[in-house]
């Protein structure tokens, strides 16, 4: 039989839940009249223990950092939480990531009245946070590693001012790794963190110290880090069990006695142990993504599929053994998407400016399994009925498609998308995307449990990681074609900024504008790689992540953090990611119609009328915009696209 098979009848019981209780209420409520904070406590604690660890390697100092985190950082229980943990002492604050780069607190202390967080709403700081904010930043510059790679660049790549100023690549923005880091939180929520430390360890004694004594060193520092950075993570959850316990100690409601008693049985237990039940399963998740987001992050982590690992424990309780009803399973379910509205960043200006309501904090359902089967299940479709009924922005839900899902939970889907109104649940194809990750070099296995990243793309989580250093770079490919049209020129300065591919004028057909456009393109291109590899090796000698890194396959197999190769999969972890394709396609596919097909106008026609905004030159502004266009099903523009 299906493990995974479901009966309409519990389906149709989902669909009755009432997912937003009373506590479920008071929680929204209380979230919703949270006011955003920018904390100081993580930023004064890194300080500290950067100071205190001077000389140590550097994995031992980054784990030393993170457990200085787990220990220090304030712990709270907010009124009627079944589900706990926070990144601050604020139900809805978070402080800023000044061990990578201080320039985002920097930029926040200044603006705003000396505030802004990650909100449209600036978010509040108190005077004494905001002074303690500038005393650690003032210890990180000239020391983080956004720093020191700023440096590093000024010095060998004078040409990326003129770079930025022109467009052709955004100015570098950085507040902590932008890495998209999909975990295992099965693996922690069946063995816990003392099975991971039990695997450091056993790598450790594995340790030879022969031949290779200096690789082996290395290895050794690695998985030390690993021991104390799980480590500190078990404090963490104790910490939360000692404080429901000290509280309901206090607490005279008989009700809220017995939960708070509860929560500190759960929290004693994971996030250290193999989860028992789902509630624990739950919490166990909650842990492991407030930590991620604690240790590094300007964005918060991916739950990635969270239908899958948290399954087995809720088919368990609510399907085999009936320990918890489908209602209160729904009531986990929404204390858990609260949460994850409570998560915020102190974003650097160019990510409040343009993603300013999201943490990607993505979560991926449905899809196929390894062996090419439905994965959906009762909990995908209890997911969906939770997102429908608490209509919060985060999680983004992207719901896996392909030809043998589920009829009921793709109807459920479609049905909740119409319900909020708001295109979420999102819709993803398994067609499209396990046959481009095999491409990438990854196992059919590993590819079918593929899940969405970022804004659209998609990641293999486990065995790979995306994001990383300053490293994402945005080259704008439309600046490219109005260097081809300028002959390599700035059009602003007049500096020559790419190649001489020829004036305008001397472009007689589609095809020579294509290939200069080409040429100036692997010419820019190969300059930004340039830089991308060294500033690469500045960033992974500066910056390690050994929590994260002791939750992805291989690291502790190969002693290496992820940044350096620990990782199965490195193929997307550092990237320069292009922008403006259709933009140049459309262009290129106006510019043939216009002057060489139809001849109503030349190309120095066209470079005027682009100095000139087109004021003056309308009529041709209006033969360019009737021109084909892509993504209407045109042969010729489609294979253009595709062939740039």
């Amino acid at each position: 039989m299906n493990r995974n098979a479901m009966d309409c009848a519990d389906l149709q019981a989902i669909d009755n839940v009432q997912c937003v209780t009373p506590r479920v209420a008071a929680l929204i409520d209380f979230r919703n009249n949270a006011k955003e904070h920018i904390c100081a406590e993580r930023s004064r604690i890194v300080t500290n223990s950067w100071k205190e660890t001077e000389g140590e390697n550097i994995d031992i100092r980054r784990a030393k950092l993170f457990r200085a985190i787990m220990e220090q950082n304030p712990v709270s229980i907010w009124p009627g939480e079944l589900i706990v943990g926070s990144q601050s002492k604020y139900p809805f604050g978070a402080s800023p990531y000044v061990d990578y780069n201080p320039d985002s607190a920097f930029e926040n202390l200044r603006s705003m009245g000396a505030s802004g967080g990650s909100s449209v709403v600036a978010a509040e700081i108190s005077e004494e946070e905001r002074q303690s904010l500038l005393e650690d930043c003032e210890f990180w510059y000239g020391r983080s590693t956004g720093d020191i790679i700023h440096k590093i660049e000024n010095e060998k790549f004078p040409w990326l001012r003129d770079w930025e100023e022109s467009g052709l690549v955004l100015p570098q923005q950085t507040g902590g790794p932008p890495a998209n880091k999909h975990v295992n939180y099965g693996k922690v929520i069946e063995i816990g963190l003392e099975g991971i430390i039990q695997e450091a360890r056993e790598a450790l004694d594995a340790l030879e110290f022969g031949a290779d004594s200096a690789n082996d060193y290395q290895r050794d520092r690695f998985l030390n880090a690993v021991i104390i950075a799980c480590e500190g993570a078990i404090t963490f959850g104790k910490r939360h069990a000692a404080l429901a316990k000290e509280m309901a100690e206090k607490e005279s409601d008989p009700v809220r006695k017995q939960e708070l008693l509860e929560i500190a049985e759960v929290c004693t237990q994971v996030p250290a142990k193999p989860a028992r039940t789902f509630r624990e399963a739950v919490q166990s998740m909650w842990f492991i993504h407030l930590s991620i987001n604690l240790e590094t992050a300007s964005l918060a982590d991916c739950p990635c599929r969270l239908d899958q690992y948290l399954y087995p424990l809720y088919r368990k309780d609510v399907i085999e053994e009936k320990t918890l009803s489908r209602q209160d399973a729904a009531e986990l379910m929404a204390c858990l998407f609260v949460k994850l509205n409570c998560q915020t960043a102190v974003k650097n200006n160019y990510d409040k400016n343009n993603i300013p309501g999201t943490m990607h904090q993505d979560v991926t359902i449905c899809g196929e399994d390894e062996n090419g089967r439905d994965a959906s299940n009762e909990l995908s479709y209890l997911i969906l009925e939770t997102i429908a009924q608490v209509k919060f922005p985060q999680p983004p839900i992207y719901v896996r498609h392909h030809n043998k899902i589920n009829r009921e939970i793709w109807m459920k889907a479609l049905e909740v998308n119409i319900r909020r109104g708001d295109g979420n649940p999102a819709f993803l194809s398994d067609e499209s995307r396990i046959p481009g990750l095999l491409d990438h070099g990854f196992s059919l296995a590993e590819a079918r449990n593929w899940c969405a990243a970022g804004c659209a793309g998609s990641i293999v989580p486990i065995v790979s990681m995306h994001g990383g250093q300053l490293g994402l770079c945005y080259f704008n490919l439309a600046k490219v074609l109005e260097y081809v049209l300028n002959d390599g020129r700035e059009p602003k300065n007049g500096k020559q900024i790419g190649l001489h591919t020829g004036e305008a004028s001397s472009f007689t057909s589609m095809e020579q504008l294509i290939e200069a456009f080409k040429t100036q393109f692997n010419y820019l291109f190969k300059i930004m790689i340039k830089m991308s590899h060294i500033t690469t090796f500045i960033d992974i000698e500066n910056y390690r992540i050994p929590f994260i890194s002791s939750l992805l396959d291989d690291c502790i197999k190969k002693g290496k953090d992820a940044r350096c190769g620990g990782v199965r999969h490195t193929q997307f972890l550092y990237h320069i990611s292009d922008r403006g394709l259709q933009d140049v396609t459309d262009s290129l596919i106006a510019i043939n119609q216009v002057v060489f097909e139809d001849k109503k106008a030349t190309m120095d026609d066209i470079v005027n009328a682009l100095k000139d905004d087109f004021v003056g030159h309308e009529a041709l502004r209006d033969l360019l915009i009737a021109a084909p266009k892509y993504g209407n099903d045109i042969d010729f523009v489609d294979d253009l696209f595709s062939d740039l």
